[in-house]
């Protein structure tokens, strides 16, 4: 072997290494992106996923149009608020009893008294600023299951409360 392969050897050895050292540097920042991409797109998933849509003081039809859940307030409902994300929405709205009990049934959900003894929770749209209330005197009805439904209506507020659940 001459002197002049012996160099051109350790040379070659020498650029080989480096490039394995920079294909490994490469390899690194490559998983570092992808787990970072990946993160960053649950994480937008999650965030858009179940970001809250506020809308108050609307009309059934706009309340209606914003809800995730396929639920149609009463026509006659007013002063509408409401929340809602792609998992739930809570909405209370101004109704009269009878008109409530005419939404209640054209859909099959049977209402129960509330009174003093038994009372329920009026959860408002914006529980943020109003804070539930307990209702002794009115009506509720519910159906929990996959997708269902909780709702109350107060006579001394002359309102409803319904929330639109899905699991």
């Amino acid at each position: 072997m001459r002197m002049s392969d012996h160099g051109e050897i350790e040379e070659f050895a020498e650029n080989a290494r480096r490039r394995s050292a920079r294909f490994r540097s490469l390899a690194r920042i490559g998983v570092l992106a992808t787990t970072l991409l990946v993160a960053v797109s649950c994480g937008g998933l999650f965030y858009f996923g179940i970001r809250n849509t506020y809308r108050e003081s609307v009309s059934p039809a706009a309340a209606n149009a914003t809800l995730h859940q396929n639920f149609a307030l009463p026509s006659a409902a007013t002063d509408v608020n409401l929340r809602t994300n792609v998992r739930s929405s809570t909405v209370d709205f101004a109704v009269s009893e009878a008109d409530f009990v005419e939404w209640c049934r054209a859909r099959g959900w049977r209402t129960i008294p509330v009174t003093r003894d038994a009372p329920t929770l009026f959860n408002f749209a914006f529980s943020g600023v109003q804070k539930p209330r307990l209702t002794t005197d009115g009506l509720r009805c519910a159906q929990l299951e996959r997708c269902g439904f909780r709702g109350v209506y107060d006579r001394d507020l002359s309102r409803a409360s319904v929330e639109f659940l899905c699991r």
